[in-house]
């Protein structure tokens, strides 16, 4: 089973500073990183079937605010094109 823990920590004006994340399968840690708006971050999905944006790199330009409780996507910037999206942040990982 696949799994991710992310933590977010706020600055003084209670806005997200920087995300760190856990990615499991099977309950035995994959990958672990902290990421911060301008961090540039590569697609890779625990889910083999989503192929969509498989591998192209990213750079975070920000926290996705339409849901205060559920924070589970980040705006990014495609790098290869320039323009800019969502992603899921269980969907990322460092580059190689």
């Amino acid at each position: 089973m696949r799994g991710v823990d992310v933590r977010f920590y706020l600055n003084d004006e209670s806005l997200i500073e920087k995300a760190r994340v856990k990615r499991y399968i099977d309950q035995e840690k994959i990958s672990e990183f902290t990421f911060k708006i301008g961090s540039e971050l590569v697609i890779k999905p625990l889910n083999k079937q989503k192929k969509k944006n498989r591998d192209r790199r990213v750079q975070i330009l920000g926290f996705d605010k339409r849901n205060e409780k559920d924070l589970e996507r980040v705006k990014v910037k495609y790098l290869d094109t320039n323009r800019n999206g969502f992603v899921e942040i269980d969907d990322l990982d460092v580059l190689d």
